[in-house]
C-alpha cells in the first residue's frame, strides 16, 4: 500500500517537475533563436518558409529607406550648389500645401527668423515656383505660380519682349499677355524674370508652348509651360533682400 502510494507520489512530482522544464526550455530557446549570432549558426534546413518572407521584406524595407535617403542627399547637393550662385539665401522644405478648388498656396519651414520677407523669390535649381506672401516666425506661405493671383513682369530671352505672366490652376496653364502683333516670339524661347518689378532679373520660369491672338485683336497670348513641376517639389531655396 504505501509502496504504491509513493509511486503515484513520484509520478505526479514528475510529471509537474516534467511541465516546469518544459515551460523553461521553450522560454530560453525563444530567446536563444532570437539572437542574430545564434540565427547564423542555425543551419539553412531549419529556416521556414515565414522567416524568410519576414526577412526579405525587411531587406525590401531597408533597401527603400536607403533609395529615398540618397535621392534627398541628391536634391540638397543640387540646391546647395544651386544656393552659392547667390548672395544671400535660405534653403527651405515645403512642409504643406493649402489647396482650395481655385487658390493654393504652399508652406515652407522658414520665416522672419531665416530673414525671409514678403515677395522674396522662391525657387529651386530648375526655376522660379513663386513668392512669398506672408511670413511668420518659423514658417512662410508661398503664392506659388499655379494660383490664379500670382503675376510678375517677365522676358523673353531671346526676343528680350517684355510681357506679365499670370498664374493659372493646372501646369501648362500659365499666361504670358501683352505680346506685340509683330512678336518674333516662338514656341521653345524660355522667359525669365524682367527685373522691373518686385523680383531679381534673370529667374528662370519656364518656356513658349503656343502663341494665338487675344480676342480683342490688340496684342498676342503665349502659353507658358513652367520649368519646376510643384508635385514634385520638396526643397527650396528664398532669395533674402540685403
Amino acid at each position: 500500500m504505501k509502496r504504491g502510494l509513493i509511486l503515484v507520489c513520484l509520478f505526479l512530482l514528475l510529471y509537474f517537475v516534467k511541465g516546469f522544464l518544459y515551460d523553461v526550455i521553450l522560454n530560453i530557446s525563444g530567446h536563444v533563436f532570437s539572437n542574430p549570432v545564434v540565427q547564423l549558426a542555425i543551419p539553412r534546413k531549419f529556416v521556414t518558409t515565414d522567416n524568410m518572407e519576414h526577412g526579405s521584406e525587411n531587406n525590401k524595407i531597408q533597401i527603400s529607406r536607403i533609395k529615398e535617403l540618397e535621392k534627398e542627399i541628391e536634391r540638397l547637393q543640387d540646391i546647395l550648389g544651386f544656393k552659392k550662385k547667390f548672395r544671400k539665401s535660405c534653403v527651405a522644405r515645403i512642409i504643406g500645401r493649402d489647396q482650395e478648388e481655385i487658390l493654393n498656396q504652399l508652406i515652407i519651414d522658414a520665416g522672419i527668423q531665416e530673414g525671409v520677407s514678403r515677395n522674396s523669390a522662391v525657387l529651386t535649381p530648375i526655376g522660379l515656383i513663386g513668392v512669398v506672401e506672408r511670413v511668420n516666425k518659423g514658417f512662410s506661405s508661398v503664392l506659388p505660380y499655379s494660383d490664379p493671383r500670382f503675376n510678375v513682369s517677365v522676358r523673353i530671352v531671346s526676343t528680350r519682349e517684355i510681357g506679365l505672366l499670370v498664374g493659372g490652376i493646372e501646369k501648362g496653364n500659365l499666361k504670358l499677355l501683352y505680346l506685340s502683333l509683330d512678336t518674333d516670339a516662338k514656341i521653345g524661347d524660355v522667359i525669365s524674370t524682367s527685373g522691373e518689378g518686385i523680383l531679381p532679373k534673370g529667374l528662370l520660369i519656364g518656356k513658349i508652348v503656343d502663341i494665338f491672338m487675344h480676342p480683342s485683336q490688340l496684342y498676342k497670348i503665349a502659353n507658358i509651360c513652367p520649368f519646376v513641376d510643384l508635385r514634385k517639389t520638396e526643397e527650396v531655396l528664398v532669395l533674402i533682400e540685403e
